[in-house]
């Protein structure tokens, strides 16, 4: 049977797909199709219920024409970087390897979350008045 995907961004498309067909075996198909991420960070959502990757399509009551909305999750790059971190990574770049840059950004942040944990009202003060001069 032809089915429609509908990406929340893009154009459908259809695919042939047999009605016993799982659910993670439509994904692995919609992902060769049309280059979407891997089945892991797909949703597929049919008469507003959520498709689950054990089950076949039959069990979702999907049918010749039946229009499957697809939707990505967001892929996880990894923890986001504060200003500082870049700049050191960008300042040792050139001079060490990306684990042991990584290394030396977290026992800087240990350090300095240690540093500002003993400073007073006053110690930061002191720091932002001679900063803003």
């Amino acid at each position: 049977m032809k089915i429609i995907i509908k990406p929340l961004t893009g154009k459908e498309f259809e695919l042939e797909v047999n009605p016993e067909c799982d659910v993670e075996h439509l994904k692995q198909l919609i992902e060769k199709k049309c280059n979407m991420p891997g089945a892991q960070h797909q949703r597929l959502v049919h008469l507003g219920k959520t498709l689950s990757d054990g089950s076949s399509l039959s069990t979702y009551k999907v049918t010749e024409g039946s229009k499957i909305h697809l939707f990505t999750k967001k892929i996880d790059d990894g923890p986001k970087r504060s200003g500082l971190d870049i700049a050191l990574f960008n300042a040792l770049k050139s001079h060490l390897s990306k684990e042991d840059i990584d290394k030396v950004v977290t026992e800087f942040n240990k350090e300095l979350q240690t540093a500002f944990t003993n400073y007073s009202l006053d110690d930061i003060e002191r720091l932002a008045v001679n900063l803003l001069r």
